[in-house]
């Protein structure tokens, strides 16, 4: 593994550990916008946001194995890794609503696939707030206990 694979790691660490509890937001936000089944609703839920898991886990690794590629030293320290996944964070919540629209129009045929989008897109923002609160604890922790952020 190049180096740059390694800044990108604690997105991908969040994104998995996290899996669950995204699953039963996305599917709590589609039960209460889509007009589905709750047995629909949750094979949608995880269908979609395990591949946009997936998707977004794969995109990035690939773009920190670019970066490494350059010989980018991102041998990270406390806060480059969880900056890094704040930065990751923006492209991959596009990347997520595409995917999750995607798989959850092919689980959901009858519901127009606008509307499976806004559920999706309003879903990942929950998603993405529970990924982004763990590297942000850990910057309010390093700035509380060392009166100063750790890099």
């Amino acid at each position: 593994m190049n180096e740059g694979t390694l800044l990108f790691v604690n997105f991908a660490v969040y994104s998995w550990l996290l899996l669950v509890p995204i699953i039963l937001a996305k599917a709590w936000e589609l039960r209460k916008t889509l007009p589905v089944t709750t047995g629909r609703i949750a094979a949608t839920a995880s269908l979609a946001t395990l591949a946009s898991t997936l998707v977004t886990t794969i995109a990035v690794f690939a773009a920190g194995w670019l970066v490494g590629l350059d010989d980018f030293d991102a041998r990270p320290h406390a806060g480059e890794g969880d900056l890094a996944v704040l930065i990751a964070l923006v492209p991959c919540f596009f990347i997520s609503v595409w995917v999750d629209t995607v798989a959850g129009s092919a689980v959901v045929p009858s519901v127009p696939r606008k509307e499976v989008r806004a559920a999706f897109f309003r879903a990942n923002q929950l998603g993405y707030a529970m990924i982004a609160i763990v590297p942000i604890v850990r910057f309010a922790k390093s700035a509380i206990w060392n009166g100063r952020l750790i890099w």
